[in-house]
């Protein structure tokens, strides 16, 4: 499970029209429909080779839809290795993560395999969050004021519980417990999020943003200390919205 933090790394994404504009801009969104209806007949057609059998061949058709109605998640997105992310910070987090005890931040009474099952678990993350070849961070950016991007942990490391309901097993669902920053190396993380992507958008590379505002809170975030008051409320808001 992702762990999908609300807050935005910059305020003034001033450029029209923006996904907020098929909300409150009736013209916009009537040529945004005209054009997703006339682009419906359109396909294009590509040649795969089927993995059944090495000399079959079949044809792939795809409607080819443009427009703003097929921006499903923002115009753009990043899927970056954790080095890249925190080149001077990620080898102490991901040390301290293997000097954990496998059950120490597990759901209290976990058994004995679950505990081996998620050392094993932790290895191998261990592993991706050394690794250049494999993405930690998915950062979404959707280009307009109300949600000007979402940082996304590919693989957190905390563990939740699904748990029946023994008075009704059949007829009420289950007890969803996510547990989120449970383990405190996915807040580690996150913070590394918070402070790469701020960099990114005062660099002299983002010319692309008409002089960039980060919200304070955004920029306290940089110390350690700030961490616990602003980027764990708004990772848990968003997990108490998904249990609802």
């Amino acid at each position: 499970m992702a762990i999908l933090p609300n807050y935005k790394p910059v305020d003034n994404f001033t450029i029209h029209p923006d996904p907020i504009d098929l909300q409150n801009n009736q013209t916009f969104l009537s040529l945004a429909q005209a054009e997703f209806a006339k682009d419906r007949s359109g396909m294009l057609i590509i040649k795969f080779m089927t993995m059944y059998h090495e000399n079959s061949r079949c044809l792939l058709i795809l409607k080819v839809l443009v427009g703003p109605l097929v921006i499903a998640s923002g115009n753009a997105a990043s899927f970056l290795p954790f080095p890249v992310i925190a080149p001077e910070r990620y080898e102490d987090i991901v040390a301290r993560l293997e000097a954990q005890d496998p059950g120490a931040f597990l759901p209290p009474g976990s058994h004995p395999t679950i505990i081996a099952g998620y050392a094993a678990q932790k290895a191998s993350l261990a592993k991706t969050l050394r690794s250049y070849g494999s993405a930690t961070f998915n950062l979404f950016l959707l280009g307009n004021q109300q949600d000007g991007g979402a940082h996304v942990l590919l693989h957190p490391l905390s563990r939740g519980t699904i748990n029946i309901v023994p008075s009704d097993p059949y007829f009420t669902e289950p007890v969803v417990d996510y547990r989120a920053l449970t383990n405190p190396t996915d807040l580690d993380i996150l913070t590394e999020f918070v402070r790469f992507t701020r960099r990114c958008m005062f660099s002299p590379l983002a010319v692309f943003l008409p002089g960039p505002l980060s919200r304070k809170a955004a920029y306290n975030a940089l110390r350690n200390e700030c961490r616990d008051i602003y980027v764990a409320p708004r990772v848990s808001r968003i997990i108490r919205l998904i249990q609802r």
